[in-house]
């Protein structure tokens, strides 16, 4: 349960951060809303999916793979070039 609510906050952390960054490298509010929407629909989208696989594959196994997807888009969002998003 540690390891859940931790990948969330840092989940929500990143999220909440995108907007002010997107329009730091000049996105325009479309792009921002597009970005946001995004998300949360993939989060939705996708929540059958990890139950089905959880129930499949194990609760341990998923949650480490989501772990790893999670250190993956923190690299990426650390490391990462910025680009112009006009």
């Amino acid at each position: 349960m540690i390891a859940i609510s931790l990948g969330r906050a840092v989940m929500a952390a990143l999220i909440d951060t995108s907007p002010v960054h997107l329009v730091e490298h000049g996105a325009s509010l479309t792009v921002v809303g597009v970005t946001i929407s995004l998300d949360i629909a993939g989060m939705y989208a996708f929540s059958p999916v990890f139950g089905i696989a959880a129930g499949k594959l194990g609760n341990r196994t998923v949650l480490l793979a989501d772990q790893g997807a999670l250190a993956m888009a923190l690299l990426s969002a650390a490391l990462g070039r910025p680009a112009m998003l006009r």
